[in-house]
C-alpha cells in the first residue's frame, strides 16, 4: 500500500512539474514574435487562464451555465481553426502601442494554413463588402474596416491588426512591412516586457518598462490592480479636496494638477485635433488655461427642463408664420465642475458666443447646460439650482464611483440596459503614495455573486443572440 501510494504521489508530482513545464512554454512561446521591437506597452489577454478558470466555474455551478448556454446549429464550418487557417484565441493575445504611431493599438497573429486563412478571410470580408488591397512591392494584403476602427494586413505567416479612431486616414504601413517583411519583433524572453508579462500569472494585464496593471475575474467581482511610476515625482497630488455628491449613481472625480506643466500638455496633445472645438469657435489652449486641471463629473436623479419649439404653419393669407411652444421633458441630473484658475472660463465662453442670454452652453446637444462661475469652480449642470454636496479631504486624485441600478434608472438608455443589469457597483481609484508611484485599485460587482464575474458579463450580452 505505501509503494501503491508512493508510486501514486511520483506521477502527481511529475504531472505536475510537466503541466507546468508545458503552460511556461506556451505562455512564452504565445509571446515572442508577436509583439513590434519599438513597442513600449503591452497588454496581455490570458486566454488559457480565462478558459481554466470559467471551466471551473461551469463546474461548480452548472445550473447556471446550463440556464444561459444555447446551441444553434446554423454554426458555419469555416468557422473551425481548421478551416480559419488562424487561431484567434491562442494561449495568450497580446495588444501593444508602439509610441511614433499615435492612438494605435496593435495585435499580431500566426497563419497556420496560408490558404484555409486565405479562404476564409476573403468570405468574411465579402460580406461586408471590404476589398482586399495588395501592398505594392510587399508582398501582403491589406483590408480596412471602418466599421470596427481597424486595419488587417497579412502574408502567409502572420496577421497583423491595427485599432485606431482614424485608420481610415492613417495606415500604419510602416509597423505592417515591419513585421510582415522585416519580423522586427522581440525574439529574446529577457525583453523588459516579455520579463513583466511572463511574471503576470493574471487574467488580464498591463505593461510598460516599469508599471503594471492587472485584472482578475473571480466570482462575484473583477478585481483591477497596479502600481504605475512615473519618471516626475510627485506628478499628482496626494490629497485634494473634492466635492462629494450623496447618493450619486454615477461620480467621477481627477485631479489632473496642472500645477505641473507636463499633465496639461499631455492633456493638451490628446484632445488636439478634435473637431468639436473648432466648430464652436473655442480654442483648447485657452479653455485649459482658465482650469486648474480638476473635474468632477456626477448624475445624481433626474430633473425637468423646457424646450422652445418652434413650427411653422400657414396662415389665411398661405403666409408661412412661426409658431412657438414650450415643452417639458425629463432628463438626467448631471453636474460638472472644472476648477477655477484666475481668468474666468464662463467669461471666455461669452466671449465666444457659445452661451445664450439664460447662460446655456449652446455646443452641447443633448441637454441644456446651465453654466455658473464660482471662486472654486465653473459648472455646467443640467438644473439652474445649486449642487447639494459636502466638501472633504481626499488621497485619491482619481476617484470613479458607479450605483449601476440607479444609473440605469438616472439615464434611462434602453440599449445599455442588459449590458448594465448584471453588474452592481464599480469603484477605481488612483493615488500618488509615494512621489515616483502612483497606486490603482478597483473592483467591479455583480449580481451573482457565486459566478465569474465575466461570464455574467458575457452572458447578458449575449442573450438576444443565443438561442
Amino acid at each position: 500500500m505505501k509503494k501503491f501510494i508512493k508510486y501514486v504521489t511520483i506521477v502527481i508530482v511529475l504531472f505536475a512539474i510537466g503541466y507546468w513545464g508545458y503552460k511556461r512554454s506556451q505562455d512564452t512561446a504565445s509571446l515572442l514574435g508577436k509583439i513590434h521591437i519599438e513597442a513600449d506597452t503591452a497588454i496581455k489577454i490570458a486566454v488559457q487562464e480565462i478558459k481554466e478558470t470559467l471551466v471551473l466555474d461551469a463546474l461548480m455551478a452548472a445550473g447556471y451555465y446550463y440556464d444561459h448556454i444555447g446551441f444553434s446549429g446554423s454554426r458555419k464550418e469555416s468557422d473551425s481553426l481548421g478551416e480559419r487557417g488562424i487561431d484567434l484565441t491562442p494561449y495568450n493575445v497580446v495588444f501593444y502601442t508602439v509610441p511614433q504611431v499615435k492612438n494605435t493599438l496593435f495585435s499580431t497573429f500566426e497563419i497556420y494554413d496560408a490558404k484555409g486563412f486565405e479562404s476564409f478571410v476573403q468570405a468574411e470580408l465579402k460580406d461586408e463588402s471590404i476589398p482586399i488591397v495588395e501592398a505594392e512591392g510587399h508582398g501582403y494584403y491589406v483590408a480596412v474596416l471602418p466599421k470596427w476602427k481597424m486595419a488587417l494586413a497579412w502574408n502567409d505567416i502572420k496577421m497583423v491588426c491595427a485599432f485606431s479612431p482614424e485608420i481610415e486616414k492613417s495606415i500604419p504601413t510602416r509597423i505592417f512591412a515591419d513585421i510582415l517583411n522585416e519580423d522586427k519583433t522581440i525574439q529574446d524572453n529577457k525583453n523588459p516586457l516579455i520579463t513583466t508579462l511572463l511574471k503576470s500569472d493574471h487574467h488580464l494585464t498591463w505593461v510598460d518598462d516599469q508599471s503594471t496593471v492587472t485584472i482578475d475575474f473571480e466570482d462575484g467581482q473583477a478585481i483591477i490592480e497596479g502600481a504605475i511610476y512615473t519618471e516626475v515625482p510627485q506628478r499628482f497630488q496626494p490629497e485634494i479636496t473634492i466635492e462629494s455628491i450623496e447618493g450619486a449613481s454615477f461620480q467621477l472625480v481627477f485631479d489632473a494638477n496642472f500645477d505641473y506643466q507636463g499633465n496639461r500638455e499631455m492633456l493638451t496633445a490628446i484632445l488636439e485635433g478634435n473637431p468639436f472645438f473648432e466648430k464652436n469657435n473655442v480654442s483648447l489652449p485657452e479653455v485649459l488655461r482658465r482650469t486648474n486641471g480638476y473635474i468632477n463629473v456626477a448624475v445624481n436623479g433626474r430633473t425637468s427642463q423646457t424646450d422652445t419649439i418652434t413650427t411653422y404653419e400657414f396662415d389665411d393669407n398661405f403666409e408661412k408664420v412661426a409658431k412657438k411652444s414650450v415643452q417639458e421633458k425629463e432628463v438626467p441630473k448631471v453636474h460638472i465642475a472644472l476648477g477655477a484658475e484666475n481668468e474666468s472660463l464662463m467669461a471666455y465662453l461669452e466671449e465666444q458666443e457659445t452661451l445664450n442670454p439664460d447662460s446655456v452652453f449652446e455646443p452641447f446637444p443633448l441637454y441644456q447646460l446651465y453654466v455658473k462661475d464660482g471662486p472654486m469652480y465653473t459648472s455646467f449642470d443640467t438644473y439652474k439650482g445649486n449642487v447639494a454636496a459636502r466638501e472633504q479631504i481626499s488621497a485619491n486624485f482619481f476617484d470613479c464611483r458607479i450605483d449601476f441600478d440607479q444609473l440605469r434608472r438616472d439615464i434611462l438608455l434602453p440599449q445599455a440596459g442588459s449590458y448594465l443589469k448584471p453588474l452592481e457597483k464599480f469603484h477605481l481609484t488612483a493615488a500618488q503614495s509615494d512621489p515616483n508611484k502612483v497606486v490603482v485599485k478597483g473592483s467591479l460587482f455583480g449580481k451573482e455573486a457565486d459566478i465569474n464575474m465575466l461570464s455574467q458579463v458575457f452572458f447578458s450580452t449575449k442573450k438576444d443572440s443565443i438561442r
